[in-house]
């Protein structure tokens, strides 16, 4: 008698989700797309973000099966490209979309030469090539959904592709009306600003990819599966609470649940989920491992401490547990960093909670568990962090901080945030007098920062406050680049009882609380301010507006700072302006 050959795995883990069958959820952004694409006038760019494996690639797999007729989507994947000349990069382009419009939309189009995008690749791929797409489609509209958009910056700052690829792109977004574009980027929004991206990015609108909501996750979790067999209530409860619906580990434990059916069991318990997790955290470890690497060093102390609070209890922790944590440990962060990276690792998805936290997806924890310790961690930096100044350690609130709270507020929604200001007085007071130390300057330049916090304005909106970027200008003062975002949970209402959609940032004209400190321990207030810093601005859920606060020359020595923003009781440190 012939055996049954083995069920092959329906999980897909590591490649993007390319069949509809397998594809659960994300209505919402689809709607987002169909809704935002058509503009009155001109058609709107979209760009869809999110942290990495949280499921940009396979949403724009399933584009095609969500649109109007009229848009025909072409996917662009930018890590299959080269990317070391303009010329290359528009050929490359222009070939991926004949190979597409051939094998998917049955449109014939000759195949682009090298030999005529080499002496002006935008007019040929302008004029010449789109134009023949034009003919080809009739009324419809191209759909250009870039993936991994990220790689261009990449390109340019390695000096293998030219900076006008920018430029170059723009004019296509302004010039080509049947032209459109998704652009896909694995990061948080506010990583985007004060760089070159400004030109693609000013007037988009953005959608985060996040983690699967329940009811998406749960039939993510059962159907796949449910002919071979089904999964008990405490099962799938299990597998929810391990990924809170992140869609990559979800497939990944539910894959090792499916290697391991040997046709013995026909209900998936609790306990075989259990078993699997060891396994799951292991074929996991790259991706475990980049959200380790890619935090900075005080949120990394964080993690570990709020691991340690939560022990063997597996419940929530409040920021008290996770600073008696770090005290035992001799490890007395200044006050609001603990806060700040609690924010940012929320922020970024690794932790989840307002007043309490957690591990979003536990499988970090584990992997945590068995790689990292407190002291295993680099013995300089933590010397450096047991040893900062008084002066970080001890800023106080004063009553006039207090008087202050309140400076941003909703529309709707009583909310505030501040923003950087005072005075230049206590420098010009160090530098007066004949010993006045000689001024080394810092390398003049620009830093590319991207710090962020994530300051409340109620239990259901937050405003993400980040520096971008710090310039150096020939003076020697510090211009430090900013963003705001509004970050407003689905549900939020007004005091109308109507949705929540945008908060009011106030001007920081005049407000005297917010400053730098040096890693020596030296304040440094502002002495000029523009864009958003100096407005009353909208900031719509999902958007982001842009300002920036100039500082004085800082002291000789001085290479990382602080930024304070007393009004609300926090600070973004790890500024760093040494040259990488």
């Amino acid at each position: 008698m012939e055996q049954a050959p083995p069920v092959a795995n329906p999980y897909v883990v590591g490649s993007p989700v390319t069949h509809s069958e397998m594809f659960f959820g994300r209505q919402d952004v689809f709607d987002f797309v169909r809704q935002t694409l058509v503009g009155r006038h001109q058609d709107n760019v979209i760009v869809l973000y999110g942290q990495r494996r949280t499921g940009k690639t396979s949403v724009l797999y399933q584009m095609r099966n969500h649109l109007d007729p009229s848009y025909i989507p072409i996917l662009i994947d930018l890590q299959g490209f080269s990317l070391n000349s303009l010329a290359g990069f528009f050929l490359e382009l222009a070939t991926t979309i004949q190979r597409q419009l051939r094998r998917d939309w049955d449109v014939q189009l000759p195949r682009p030469e090298s030999e005529a995008f080499a002496e002006n690749p935008l007019e040929q791929f302008q004029e010449e090539f789109l134009n023949s797409v034009w003919e080809a489609i009739g009324e419809r509209h191209l759909l250009l959904m870039i993936d991994e958009v990220l790689r261009l910056e990449e390109q340019t700052q390695a000096g293998k592709l030219e900076p006008q690829v920018f430029d170059h792109i723009r004019s296509l977004m302004q010039h080509s009306p049947r032209l459109n574009f998704i652009l896909s980027v694995g990061t948080r929004v506010t990583q985007l600003q004060g760089k070159e991206f400004d030109l693609l990015f000013n007037t988009a609108l953005y959608k985060e990819i996040s983690f699967l909501d329940r009811r998406a996750a749960i039939a993510l979790i059962t159907e796949p599966a449910r002919d071979v067999y089904r999964f008990s209530n405490d099962a799938i409860e299990r597998i929810f609470k391990i990924t809170s619906g992140h869609a990559y580990y979800t497939q990944l434990l539910c894959h090792s649940i499916f290697s391991r059916f040997g046709g013995e069991w026909s209900v998936v318990t609790a306990e075989d989920v259990e078993e699997v997790i060891g396994e799951s955290v292991e074929r996991a470890t790259v991706n475990l491992k980049f959200v380790w690497d890619d935090s900075p060093f005080i949120e990394q102390l964080t993690l570990l401490a709020v691991d340690a609070a939560i022990g063997d209890t597996d419940q929530e922790v409040n920021e008290k547990e996770v600073v008696r944590v770090l005290a035992t440990h001799e490890i007395n962060l200044p006050p609001g960093e603990v806060t700040t990276a609690l924010r940012n690792l929320v922020g970024r998805e690794v932790l989840s909670g307002t007043d309490s936290y957690r591990f979003s997806v536990q499988l970090l924890r584990q992997w945590l568990r068995e790689n990292q310790r407190i002291e295993w961690l680099d013995q300089d930096l933590l010397a450096q962090v047991k040893q900062a100044p008084a002066a970080l350690r001890e800023t106080p609130a004063t009553p006039a901080v207090k008087e202050k709270r309140g400076h941003l507020v909703s529309i709707g929604i009583a909310a505030f945030i501040a923003v950087l200001i005072l005075g230049i007085g206590m420098l010009a007071a160090l530098l007066s007098g004949d010993d006045a130390p000689a001024r080394v300057p810092i390398e003049q330049g620009a830093y590319a920062i991207d710090r962020c916090a994530l300051p409340p304005v109620d239990q259901m909106a937050w405003v993400e406050l980040c520096v971008q970027s710090v310039d150096v200008l020939e003076t020697g003062e510090l211009r430090f680049n900013m963003s705001w975002g509004a970050r407003i949970a689905q549900g939020a209402l007004t005091e109308q009882g109507t949705p929540a959609n945008a908060l009011l940032k106030r001007s920081d004209v005049g407000n005297s609380n917010i400053y730098v400190i040096d890693d020596q321990g030296n304040r440094y207030d502002f002495t000029d301010l523009g864009g958003a810093s100096a407005e009353d601005t909208n900031i719509l859920r999902d958007n982001v507006v842009n300002g920036w606060f100039l500082f004085p020359q800082p002291q000789p020595g001085a290479k990382l700072y602080t930024f304070h923003d007393d009004d609300n009781f926090w600070a973004i440190p790890g500024v760093s302006l040494e040259m990488q």
